[in-house]
């Protein structure tokens, strides 16, 4: 059965977060403190008299309401993204404006200024409802989109009540620098966990190699010796042909790995390069050192594996020479 929607009911609960969610919800829940709402489209009532802190994200979904005033409310951020077209959708967004009014320190996303700013006769003739607002902070949440410019008159509505409030618009450069940085560390975290693995798999896998490596140097000798101490012992050709190939796909095998892997961490490395070029240079400064540093684990570690490589294809057995010596003493022994 399709579940429509339920209550959460909970006297002593002081965090709550609802994400990616698509029923109806009523939250009452008298001690709450921190509320995340984040893509939750059937929001319908929430009844949290005690609530200092709001995270809230929406994309023209059925906007958030609060049964009772917010009294404590200190901090709120508010991300929606509408329409400029749908007068009706703005007109809620104003109604969930005034619910928070008690607020402290308020973020809003560019976008929604936007909206407030194609119907700005909604709020030309109202009083700022902050009255208790020290901080204010708009950013684009959508960097792709073209920039957006703040009416006169939403900014007033927004701090006319609150003339000590500081106001700081975030540039689409800023907000491109912070998602830049942000990738940058990503991608240098999934490096240095690339190349610890391939550290840690190249020793063991080159280790076992290694260990494999004197019976195929011994092949000959093997031959020599039992020609020598019974001539009807017939050799065991097909054993021994067996292991050489599984040498050889072994060490092909690895050969496979180790360029695989080089190409991902020479592809890491580069995207790394480009994200840091678009950045300021206040911020390369920052992440400079760490990069460098992984470039050069980078470099240690390739030229590594290159050289135990090497080493084992300088040490590999023929496979021509092991099967002609081996016929040979087969048909001589038989």
């Amino acid at each position: 059965m399709k579940l429509h929607g339920f209550n959460i009911i909970h006297p002593r609960l002081s965090s709550l977060t609802l994400e990616d969610g698509g029923i109806d919800v009523n939250v009452a829940t008298p001690r709450l403190k921190n509320l995340t709402v984040i893509n939750w489209s059937r929001m319908l009532l929430v009844d949290a008299p005690d609530l200092a802190s709001l995270h809230y994200k929406d994309h023209h979904g059925k906007l958030l309401k609060f049964s009772t005033e917010l009294r404590h409310l200190e901090k709120v951020v508010v991300c929606i993204q509408c329409s400029n077209e749908d007068k009706e959708y703005t007109r809620n967004i104003v109604c969930l404006l005034q619910q928070l009014r008690s607020v402290k320190f308020l973020t809003l996303n560019l976008e929604l200024v936007k909206c407030l700013s194609s119907s700005v006769e909604l709020i030309s003739h109202q009083p700022s409802p902050f009255t208790n607002l020290k901080s204010l902070k708009i950013y684009p949440a959508d960097v792709s989109k073209p920039e957006v410019t703040m009416y006169t008159e939403v900014k007033n509505y927004l701090l006319g009540s609150s003339q000590g409030a500081t106001f700081t618009l975030v540039s689409y450069e800023e907000v491109r620098a912070v998602m830049d940085v942000t990738s940058a560390r990503n991608l240098m975290t999934k490096l240095k966990v690339l190349l610890d693995q391939w550290q840690e798999y190249s020793e063991t896998k080159m280790a076992h190699i290694e260990q494999d490596e004197a019976p195929m140097e011994t092949v000959h000798e093997q031959v020599k010796v039992e020609e020598q101490t019974d001539t009807k012992m017939k050799w065991h050709f097909g054993g021994r042909m067996a292991q050489i190939k599984s040498y050889w796909g072994d060490l092909n095998d690895q050969c496979e790995k180790a360029s695989n892997n080089m190409g991902l961490i020479s592809s890491m490395l580069q995207e790394t390069i480009e994200v840091m070029t678009r950045l300021p240079t206040s911020h390369q400064a920052k992440l400079q050192e760490r990069f460098f540093g992984l470039s050069a684990e980078a470099e240690t570690i390739m030229e590594g594996v290159m050289d135990r490589m090497k080493i084992l294809f300088d040490k590999r057995p023929s496979h021509s020479n092991v099967y002609f010596h081996e016929l040979a003493a087969s048909q001589s022994l038989s």
